[in-house]
């Protein structure tokens, strides 16, 4: 995911000589990681917060007119602009108008 992040522009990246073994290697700036988490959220952390499968949880967001900014084909990942869904509220469900489920007794 960082790889496709990088190469597509979302993150700024550097490569620098590692002091200890000379080798180079990618390094990312705090304020270039900081920049990106307050503007992007993924869906994985979406869910998370929200206590609702990805895939559900993408599904209310397309409801509510919200669109990912960064897609899974592109990235790796589905990102949300943090903008876009920080006011988000997942709906309450539906009443089914079905009766409860039976309670069954439990086996010893």
């Amino acid at each position: 995911v960082i790889k496709a992040l990088v190469k597509r522009g979302y993150i700024v990246a550097s490569e620098e000589r590692n002091p200890v073994s000379n080798l180079r290697q990618v390094v990312f700036a705090q304020a270039e990681i900081d920049r990106f988490l307050g503007d992007y959220v993924s869906l994985y952390l979406l869910s998370k917060r929200h206590d609702k499968v990805a895939k559900t949880l993408a599904k209310h967001l397309g409801e509510a007119g919200i669109d990912p900014e960064l897609l899974f084909a592109e990235v790796g990942a589905t990102f949300y602009r943090v903008r876009d869904v920080e006011e988000f509220r997942v709906p309450e469900p539906k009443a089914s108008g079905r009766k409860p489920a039976a309670k069954t007794k439990q086996l010893r």
